[in-house]
C-alpha cells in the first residue's frame, strides 16, 4: 500500500507495530529518526512542508511478533528503504541498502548484515530459521556487534 505521508492509513499502519507517528518539519523531503523524551523513544519523521505531500511512504512487510517493519519512502525520482524496529531494549531505524532490493524484513536483516557475517552462515550452513538468533553456528551477536568464529567452530544448539 503506497499513501502519502501524512495519510491516516499511514497512521494506521505504523500504528501496528509502535506509538502514535509524530511528524514535524525539516528542510530536507524526508528523514526518519528515533527520539526520546520523559515517556520513553518514539519514531519521529520529518518532512519539508513544501513536500509533504510528494512524500510517499508504504509499509512493504510488517514482522509483529518481531516488532519489526520495512518502510519504503519515495519522493520525486528518489527512494529510500528503512527497516524499522525493536531489538532487545531500544527502537531503531536502520536505511536498507537500496542494492538489496529487499522486499521484506528477513531480507532487510540479511542485507544488514556485514559480508563477512553472511559468509559465516553460509560457510556453517545456518538454517534460515536460525540466522537471527543471537547465537548460531556462524556467529554470536550481541547489540549490532557480530562474532564470527576464527578456527575451530563453536557448537551452538540450534
Amino acid at each position: 500500500m503506497v499513501v502519502p505521508a501524512t495519510s491516516p492509513a499511514m497512521r494506521v499502519a505504523w500504528n501496528r507495530l509502535t506509538s502514535p507517528l509524530p511528524i514535524r518539519d525539516t528542510r530536507v523531503p524526508f528523514t526518519l529518526d528515533v527520539e526520546k523524551d520523559d515517556n520513553g523513544q518514539f519514531f519521529e519523521i520529518l518532512l519539508r512542508p513544501d513536500r509533504a505531500e510528494q512524500v510517499r511512504l508504504a509499509v512493504l512487510d510488517i514482522a509483529p511478533k518481531a516488532r519489526h517493519l520495512l518502510l519504503q519512502a519515495k519522493w520525486g525520482n528518489e527512494s529510500a528503504k528503512y527497516l524499522c524496529g525493536h531489538d532487545e531494549r531500544f527502537w531503531f531505524a536502520a536505511a536498507v541498502p537500496e542494492s538489496a532490493h529487499a522486499s521484506s524484513v528477513v531480507a532487510a536483516q540479511e542485507a544488514l548484515k556485514p559480508d563477512a557475517v553472511s559468509d559465516s552462515q553460509l560457510r556453517h550452513q545456518v538454517k534460515a530459521k536460525h540466522r537471527n538468533r543471537r547465537k548460531n553456528a556462524g556467529f554470536i551477536r550481541q547489540g549490532e556487534w557480530f562474532f564470527v568464529p576464527q578456527g575451530q567452530t563453536p557448537y551452538y544448539p540450534e
